[in-house]
């Protein structure tokens, strides 16, 4: 079990971009960083904190409070599809 916990921890690190080391040795899958400069997530996660920075400012709106937790709740399901999308390819590698 402390393996499948290892290479878990390892698929979430990188797909938030905490590390950059890959999983050579660990696992055969390839591994994406969802918040890398100019993503998507990247993007979001930007409009997400001018958001913030105006809402802790006290000149936010409802839109701001809106903006962050509809960001939140998109980049949320999306690293879950993702992370069970990296257990599928691992099951399957296992699997042989």
């Amino acid at each position: 079990m402390d393996r499948y916990q290892d290479v878990r921890e390892r698929v979430f690190e990188l797909m938030n971009g905490f590390t950059e080391k890959e999983l050579k040795g660990e696992i055969s899958i390839t591994v994406h960083n969802e918040f890398e400069a100019g993503s998507q997530y990247d993007r979001l996660y930007e409009v997400i904190y001018e958001a913030l920075l105006r809402l802790s400012s006290g000149s936010g709106t409802e839109e701001d409070m809106e903006t962050v937790q509809e960001g939140y709740a998109e980049i949320i399901h999306y690293l879950c599809e993702r992370m069970y999308d990296y257990g599928h390819q691992i099951a399957i590698l296992e699997a042989g």
